[in-house]
């Protein structure tokens, strides 16, 4: 019964690594190789045109659905659709060539965060995000696109939608 104690102990403790000769403690994606082009993800070409859009909330929001309970966001919007976007309700539609970019900030220190995009052209929408620096992490693509089919109107959710818009949630199609 003993052994059988000592057996569990041994095995929950937690383990080093086995520092055979040679190998080094420093992470994988630190080493370079030498003579081998170190592979960068692309670079999100609008992210220079940040500075030109209106920003559609100076104090951030929570970011709920953008791994929720992590960030704050501010948004950033074309500045010609910036009073539509104060305004959103049930049923409006983004005019084509519209950026809508989230602009996350960790929650504890509001350091940079991800950014959120999505960019409305006469095909519909595309969504995708990159880094802080500007690189993609997800090309335009139909996962984000999912969610937002969601969205009170075009597929845009809105800081909040005009006090006069009623948006039904969890009603029956009878009323109930």
């Amino acid at each position: 019964m003993n052994l059988l104690l000592v057996l569990g102990i041994c095995a929950c403790s937690p383990k080093n690594l086995d520092n055979w000769p040679g190998r080094s403690n420093a992470p994988t994606r630190e080493i370079e190789r030498p003579g081998v082009a170190q592979i960068k993800p692309p670079v999100w070409p609008e992210f220079a045109k940040l500075a030109q859009l209106a920003l559609a909330n100076r104090e951030p929001v929570p970011a709920n659905n953008h791994e929720p309970f992590q960030w704050n966001m501010r948004v950033r919007i074309t500045p010609a659709v910036l009073p539509l976007y104060l305004g959103w309700y049930v049923e409006a539609v983004m005019p084509e060539d519209t950026w809508i970019i989230a602009e996350h900030q960790a929650r504890q220190d509001n350091t940079p965060g991800p950014y959120y995009f999505a960019h409305k052209t006469r095909t519909g929408w595309e969504f995708g995000s990159a880094t802080p620096e500007g690189y993609l992490v997800v090309p335009p693509d139909s996962t984000c696109a999912r969610c937002h089919a969601e969205a009170p109107a075009d597929s845009v959710f809105g800081l909040k939608l005009a006090p006069h818009a009623q948006l039904q949630i969890d009603q029956r199609p009878d009323g109930g």
